[in-house]
């Protein structure tokens, strides 16, 4: 399992899975705010170690060319 952070408040669980797009994820978990907000984190579930080794290539690629 992996944690993502400096996520952007609106994010959505696709923007997460376009990102990981050809790696297989089990599970995508986004940590909301009581308002529905991202609080800046979402944890991904793998497959697989090979899926998670591909993830990790992805490591400080902005989602949607944002940073957060």
């Amino acid at each position: 399992m992996f944690r993502l952070n400096n996520l952007p408040l609106k994010v959505t669980k696709g923007e997460i899975e376009d990102l990981m797009f050809g790696i297989e994820c089990r599970a995508v978990q986004i940590v909301r705010l009581k308002r529905g907000d991202c609080n800046g984190e979402a944890f991904i579930e793998f497959t697989n170690v090979e899926d998670a080794a591909k993830a990790l290539k992805k490591h400080k690629q902005p989602l949607n060319g944002e940073s957060g």
